[in-house]
């Protein structure tokens, strides 16, 4: 099966703020980034989601980070593997600038 999103910035996966994204991780250890444009100076809550919540099938979706428009890996404010429902996992982001970031999620 070919992968649906590659874990770079050649992504075709898109999310907006407010919105949500659907991923399939093909086989273990799988990442898909999805591209996001923010706003300088504003905090945003990024929850992935599996099984506990029913928005998806991983039993302990993975949040591996931000990455910036270059794809480097940015320094979250928080990053919880399991800080939402379950082992979901809950990620508090400040932007620094405008523009596009990259979200790769994973799972187990």
């Amino acid at each position: 099966m070919p992968d649906d999103y590659p874990p770079d910035r050649s992504t075709t996966g898109i999310v907006r703020v407010g919105d949500s994204a659907t991923g399939v991780l093909e086989t273990r250890g799988d990442i898909d980034w999805f591209r996001v444009r923010l706003q300088p100076g504003k905090t945003y809550r990024i929850d992935l989601e599996g099984a506990a919540t029913r928005a998806g099938t991983l039993t302990d979706p993975e949040l591996l980070g931000v990455h910036d428009y270059r794809g480097l890996r940015l320094a979250p404010d928080i990053l919880s593997d399991d800080a939402g429902a379950g082992l979901n996992s809950r990620l508090l982001f400040t932007a620094d600038r405008y523009g596009e970031y990259y979200i790769a999620a994973g799972g187990l």
